[in-house]
Formats: C-alpha cells, structure tokens, sequence
C-alpha cells in the first residue's frame, strides 16, 4: 500500500510539473522596442496577454488603438481565422524549449498568400521572452517583451 501511495504521489508531481512547464508562456507581455529590432511602420507599443493551456495558446495583441485575440492549437492542427476579408492558418509545434507558430496570411482583397514562421523564446528567469519572426525574401523582426509584474 505504501509503495502504491508512493508511486501515485511521484506520478502527480512528474504530471503537475509536466503541464506547469508547458504553460511558462502564461503572461502580459510589454514591447521593449529598445531592445528590439524594428522597421519604422512597426508599433513601438504593444502588449501581449498570452494564456497557455494544454490544449492552446490564446494570445490578445494590444496596441493603443487596437486589440486582436487569437488562438494557437497545442496539437500542431490547424487555426483558421478570418479577420475581415483576410484569413489566417496557424499552427505550432515545440522544439528543445521554442514554441514555433507558423501562420500563413491571405490577403482578402487579391488572395495574396504571406507565410512567416515565429519563434517564441523565454530567458532562463522567465522574465524575458524573446519573438523572431521570420518573413519570406530575407525580411526578420526581432521583438523583445518584458514580463510585466
């Protein structure tokens, strides 16, 4: 009896701490753009509000004048989401501790497809996470946000 007790006591704690690790992006995030790397037409405010869960990554994008939610599934399947007359297909996929969303924009008005890649990284305090987007022709964006506390 004692070694079963033990044994599903050890099996909660790998589990607690399994799924714990998986929401490490839990957060409100805020744009440093002094240590970000930006084009002129990017914001210089923005705030992300990040709930992870096992099943998905929700994101709400603030901006001054704005504000966008979306969400990401954990499984690797598809998120299609249409803004207006714009689509977007996102999906993610972890790999050695960067969660990477890939989302392929098409443009309403012309059908223009854009497909960019993000990796999400987090400090080793978790108190800095780091996003590397990348855009087709050589275009990257590097943002860096802040935990805020």
């Amino acid at each position: 009896m004692r070694t079963l007790l033990l044994a599903l006591s050890l099996g909660g704690a790998v589990c607690c701490s399994a799924i714990a690790a998986q929401q490490k992006y839990s957060a409100t995030w805020v744009l440093d753009p002094n240590r970000s790397v930006l084009e002129d037409s990017d914001p210089r405010s923005l705030t992300l509000s990040v709930v992870e869960t096992a099943a998905a990554l929700k994101v709400t994008v603030r901006q001054p004048d704005s504000q966008h939610t979306y969400s990401v599934p954990a499984d690797g399947t598809a998120s299609r989401e249409t803004v207006g007359s714009d689509q977007y297909t996102r999906t993610s996929m972890r790999a050695n501790g960067v969660l990477v969303i890939r989302t392929v924009f098409i443009r309403g008005f012309d059908k223009a497809s854009l497909t960019y890649s993000e990796r999400w990284t987090l400090s080793s305090d978790g108190r800095t996470l780091t996003i590397y987007t990348t855009f087709p022709g050589g275009r990257d964006m590097l943002r860096v946000f802040s935990k805020k506390e």
